[in-house]
């Protein structure tokens, strides 16, 4: 609360602040509350609580910073009429700032990714559905990465599997954004590889189906080596004490093992089977050049 308050009116608004339902207790410079009424006199120590800016509360929430409780008293509370500004912060008030960022500007940033991907896998391709076959299935790797992250870290599950962690409830925010927007770019690289090889093969046959066949052969071995070598490599950050290190670790070893024998090893080659020669379909006159070369 900034400005100098009367020590009544503090000790109302701490009332009010302790009978919140998500409130465990409140500290300030007139005692200790709990569930609206006080609870113990002031210590020694709280008339420190009372800054030259204004009287200090300490607020304990009954959930860990990240959950939904904490946050929905965070909001309660920038919002609770009182004698003068009220300013909150703490981990859980940056949490609630952070996850407001992130979808301010998610939509805005995953709508530009999609579309730099798209535009430059076209242009290298010559094909419409090539690239958009790219983004759906690989925002679908994600989509099951994500779900796993979830019932794992979040409802903490399989903790034999991942060792030995403490499941806040949530998935940290911002760690969670690393892993994905990562995920995602490996992702579309394997996709560059496979694509490659495949259009090679189609411009030297002409025959789509043979070409999958051929490219997936030949680059099948390279991306489950590259895809391993990572995985191998995000075992030290998967093995840590650390909650979102282990995250991070888990995480991106499961998203790119995941892309690599789902995503590449069975759901690409199928649906660029099923797509046949639309694959390499341009509208007009931009796709109107001999792309087959055959052999004799």
């Amino acid at each position: 609360m900034k400005g100098r308050t009367p020590r009544e009116d503090v000790e109302g608004y701490a009332r009010t602040v302790s009978a919140l339902p998500q409130t465990a207790a409140v500290r300030t410079l007139t005692g200790r509350y709990r569930g609206g009424t006080k609870a113990e006199a002031p210590g020694p120590w709280d008339a420190y609580l009372d800054s030259p800016g204004g009287p200090v509360l300490v607020v304990t929430s009954r959930f860990p910073p990240g959950a939904d409780g904490s946050a929905a008293l965070v909001r309660q509370l920038r919002t609770l009429p009182a004698h003068g500004r009220v300013l909150v912060a703490g981990e859980a008030a940056e949490a609630v700032d952070a996850l407001s960022a992130i979808r301010r500007t998610l939509p805005w940033c995953c709508g530009l990714i999609a579309a730099g991907t798209f535009v430059l896998m076209a242009f290298f391709t010559r094909s419409l559905l090539v690239p958009f076959k790219a983004v759906v299935v690989a925002v679908a790797g994600l989509t099951a990465t994500l779900g796993c992250l979830v019932y794992v870290f979040q409802d903490g599950h399989l903790r034999g599997v991942v060792g030995d962690f403490r499941a806040p409830g949530y998935l940290f925010d911002m760690t969670t954004v690393f892993l994905l927007a990562t995920a995602y770019a490996l992702s579309v690289d394997y996709e560059v590889f496979i694509v490659a090889r495949i259009k090679e093969e189609y411009l030297a046959s002409g025959d789509n189906t043979s070409a999958v066949v051929v490219g997936m052969q030949r680059t099948g071995r390279l991306v489950t080596a590259a895809s391993l070598v990572f995985a191998t490599a995000m075992a030290g950050p998967a093995t840590s004490q650390v909650t979102p290190l282990k995250l991070t670790g888990a995480g991106l070893a499961l998203a790119v093992l995941l892309d690599a024998v789902v995503v590449r090893g069975a759901l690409v080659p199928g649906l660029m089977t099923l797509a046949g020669k639309a694959n390499w379909w341009l509208p007009g006159g931009w796709g109107r050049r001999r792309q087959v070369r055959r052999g004799a």
